[in-house]
């Protein structure tokens, strides 16, 4: 199978990944109101999937899902700005979130909807369904643009992480499509690996790229599995040829970033994040399996 996400890879150099912390935290914040509009004008799926998002290379974005099959919202990372943007990729209007508020970034949305796409815009509703980590930005202080390179470097981890996932996805014949789930603001790949008989998934793998959390506190890669039967042993994990496994309240494969960024050739970066990967979801495949 081919490997074009070893071309299509682009170098990681920025040194200190715990810088890219501050950014990420706005960026999560901003992309709850891609996934606002999802979640008020699609019809609610049980996995949630209506509010997820997808990465678009060209655009250095993630849109949602569209509404009405004619348009959707997109959260543009270099520039911090949100597009409603029609299903032909056409732009019908911007808004630069650095210096705005969470509500004058909804009262745009608004204006559009119902101006633009004759959409009633009493339909949309913060999502109450789920929180995510508390910021400023919920009391009322603008977003702000800390530095344009650090959002051009979340980029480059989306963009990476959106087609090496994508190779692996494309060799599981139930995976899910590549995508960001605004909960916890990871891009990941969803793989059911057993099923019962009303076809509802009784083990699966998932593999994907995470924020900075309360336990790791940088960006990483990650294959995590889950079984419906049991935790799995954790006594004898097997070898990983880069990364570790993390066993603190959840098991799974972790690959740093800044062990990547460690490495000066973009090839090899690919490379060694294709190798964790595999090896990764093989022990996780014996894992579940036992």
């Amino acid at each position: 199978m081919p490997k074009n996400f070893i071309a299509k890879w682009q170098m990681l150099t920025y040194p200190d990944p715990q810088k890219l912390n501050a950014p990420t935290q706005q960026l999560h914040h901003a992309a709850q109101l891609v996934s606002m509009v999802g979640n008020s004008y699609l019809p609610k799926q049980a996995d949630d999937s209506h509010t997820n998002l997808e990465w678009l290379p060209d655009r250095q974005a993630l849109p949602g899902n569209c509404i009405e099959e004619s348009f959707r919202l997109l959260l543009q990372f270099p520039d911090f700005q949100l597009e409603w943007q029609t299903k032909n990729g056409d732009i019908i209007s911007k808004f630069a979130l650095t210096d705005q508020t969470k509500e004058a970034g909804i009262t745009w949305m608004k204006l559009i909807l119902q101006e633009k796409f004759k959409v009633s815009q009493a339909q949309l509703k913060p999502i109450a369904h789920f929180e995510i980590p508390h910021h400023p930005v919920e009391d009322g202080a603008p977003f702000q643009l800390i530095t344009k390179q650090l959002h051009q470097e979340l980029a480059l981890y989306r963009h990476n992480a959106h087609y090496i996932l994508e190779h692996f996805a494309s060799q599981y014949k139930h995976a899910s499509p590549v995508r960001t789930w605004p909960h916890h603001f990871d891009i990941g790949v969803y793989i059911p690996v057993t099923f019962d008989e009303d076809q509802n998934a009784t083990k699966s793998v998932g593999i994907g790229l995470a924020i900075p959390d309360q336990d790791i506190d940088e960006h990483y890669f990650y294959v995590n599995h889950w079984s419906k039967f049991g935790n799995t042993n954790s006594s004898n994990l097997p070898h990983l040829p880069s990364g570790y496994w993390h066993t603190k309240g959840w098991t799974g494969a972790v690959l740093p970033i800044s062990a990547l960024v460690k490495i000066n050739s973009a090839e090899e970066q690919a490379r060694q994040t294709e190798a964790f990967l595999e090896a990764g979801i093989a022990a996780s495949l014996i894992l579940i399996s036992e």
